[in-house]
């Protein structure tokens, strides 16, 4: 027998070999099958929460899927199918049956309540919303679901509605002192994140009220008071901190600055040179303290007394910065300009270079307070060498441009006031004074198009600001755009309804427009608000073709006492009875 013969022999033998255990594999599996097809509900669930309870659960989900279809309706075996999915963290594939529970009973609010959170888990926030706010209208008392729904509401930053669902727990009768103390702590915290810290104290007060003791809420509630400067409040707490720790070194600082914002400067005095006795001599607290002492007689205006305490300690510490701040603020104190901005400049070749720019914008705003404190004392020169001086320190600073330029405006130096006013606007395009600074400027040049467009830009910025209004209907009326002026000038009474340079700009603009009956109205009300207010007494007598002041005429408007009159018949109250 040759080879090839006895390996086909083989190769037979082996196909036969796997046939058989593949049939008897299928057969076995079909067997199975036909067994489990035999298998009641009951028995199929036992199975299922065994293969639950030992946490199988991939197996768990492919028999519960072969036997669903058989038990359509089962809800039993859906929910243990949806919780497998939860352990599993595959919350898409539990909305299906979650869904199919809901078909089978539309009043099954545990399933509603998990397809809300699942939902809810795969960040599909509106669908999670839409689906707890249809469980409050079936349960209005159920506590999840409103605890879901403000902490959701608080995610999409819509404060009433989250506000609304959170008083709800706190006006439940059903909600433990666990979850009040939740819906405290959470409208806390909501407030507090939107820089409501008002709101939030009336909740932390709250909560103080049932932890009376607790130190972490008293942290909390001096946090938020502190960002209110409600620094006697923080005081209080903190007096109350210390008769519970009455050697608390770190209280009593915090009470010491509470004291010292509240400009108790006797009290804050006193208090630092306590601490200052239990401080190591040439440590940090000794300096800190010594620093703050300085501090009170700087605001005490006792300046000689901070620097002859500052230049002492800065020779026993030459490399402490903050020393030299605080001696060049007592300098400032003195008015010696020329010391303070020495001692700011020498503190620049030792401060790292990210804090350089800082130093250096500081030292370039003293500089330019200094010149216009010059400017003020009448020595332009020096004012003007001190503005370029302080460039030097920071040549992006706007509000040295600003500064320069008002300054050159006050000498009529409108030309370098406009290039000054320009750059400052270049350099923070949002600050609406540059631009209303610049209208002015052009409106002394007779660019009155670019000045009114720099009022307009200045409004645009800041649309209540009440100078620039005026300056752009006056400029509208410099044009004879008389309407839009008129319209312009009633907008602003709306703000300034008694102001008499007001009323005489909207006369003076009813009568460029040939409307002298109002003119003359507009005129009389400024002279009732201002009876010496020569420009609207001429320009009246000069319509009226006499002195309106010497014939002793009323200056009331006919209108507003007819109104008034009227309003005066209509009684408060009406008896129906009557009718």
């Amino acid at each position: 027998m040759g080879i090839t013969h006895l390996l086909t022999i083989l190769l037979v033998i082996f196909i036969f070999f796997v046939a058989r255990v593949y049939f008897l594999f299928i057969a076995s599996g079909f067997a199975e099958r036909k067994k489990e097809q035999q298998d009641t509900e009951e028995a199929i669930i036992a199975n299922a929460v065994k293969l639950f309870k030992a946490g199988k659960h991939e197996p768990l989900q492919k028999y519960l899927k072969r036997h669903i279809p058989r038990y359509y309706k089962s809800i039993p075996l859906r929910s243990i199918l949806v919780n497998s999915y939860f352990q599993n963290e595959k919350y898409n594939m539990a909305v299906a049956h979650l869904a199919a529970i809901l078909e089978i009973d539309p009043y099954n609010y545990s399933a509603k309540g998990m397809l809300a959170d699942c939902y809810k888990l795969n960040g599909q926030v509106r669908k999670a919303i839409e689906t707890y706010e249809e469980i409050l209208e079936e349960e209005p008392s159920e506590l999840q679901a409103i605890l879901s729904l403000a902490e959701l509401f608080r995610l999409l930053k819509n404060k009433p509605n989250s506000l609304k669902y959170l008083k709800m727990i706190l006006d439940n009768p059903k909600s433990t002192n666990e979850n009040i103390e939740s819906a405290l702590v959470y409208l806390a915290r909501i407030n507090t994140e939107l820089a409501d810290h008002e709101e939030a104290i009336k909740y932390l007060d709250r909560i103080q009220e049932l932890y009376p003791d607790d130190y972490s809420v008293m942290t909390q509630r001096v946090n938020a008071l502190q960002k209110m400067k409600n620094w006697a409040k923080c005081l209080e707490i903190y007096e109350k901190i210390l008769i519970k720790n009455p050697n608390d070194l770190d209280t009593y600082e915090k009470i010491g600055q509470m004291k010292f914002n509240l400009k108790q400067w006797d009290e804050a005095l006193e208090l630092y040179q306590k601490l200052l006795e239990t401080d190591e001599i040439g440590g940090k607290n000794y300096i800190l303290h010594k620093n703050r002492i300085a501090e009170i007689y700087i605001n005490t205006g006792k300046n000689d007394a901070a620097i002859e305490l500052l230049t002492e300690l800065l020779k026993e510490n030459p490399t402490e910065d903050m020393l030299a701040f605080t001696l060049a603020q007592a300098y400032l104190g003195d008015g010696d300009y020329e010391r303070a901005v020495a001692l700011y400049t020498n503190l620049m070749e030792d401060l790292p270079q990210e804090q350089l720019f800082i130093i250096r914008k500081h030292i370039s705003n003293l500089v330019g307070n200094w010149a216009e404190d010059l400017f003020s004392k009448g020595s332009y020169n020096l004012a003007f060498d001190k503005f370029f001086l302080a460039l030097k320190y920071d040549e992006d600073n706007p509000d040295i441009y600003y500064k320069l330029g008002a300054c050159n405006y006050y000498v009529k130096s409108f030309s370098d006031a406009a290039s000054h006013f320009k750059r400052a606007i270049a350099l923070n395009p949002e600050d609406p004074r540059a631009y209303l600074a610049l209208g002015y400027v052009l409106d002394e040049l007779g660019e009155l198009k670019n000045a009114d467009v720099a009022f307009t830009d200045a409004l645009n910025i800041d649309p209540l600001n009440v100078k620039a209004k005026i300056a752009h209907a006056i400029t509208l009326a410099k044009q004879y755009n008389l309407e839009t002026s008129i319209e312009a000038f009633q907008d602003v009474l709306l703000q300034l309804p008694n102001d008499p340079d007001v009323n005489y700009n909207v006369a003076l603009a009813y009568e460029m427009y040939g409307d002298l009956e109002n003119a003359i109205k507009y005129y009389k009300k400024a002279l009732k608000l201002n009876i010496n207010h020569i420009e609207a007494r001429h320009n009246v007598s000069l319509i009226l073709g006499y002195d309106i002041i010497e014939r002793g005429e009323s200056l009331d408007d006919p209108d507003e006492i007819q109104a008034q009159q009227a309003e005066e018949e209509i009684p408060e109250t009406i008896d129906m009875s009557a009718i």
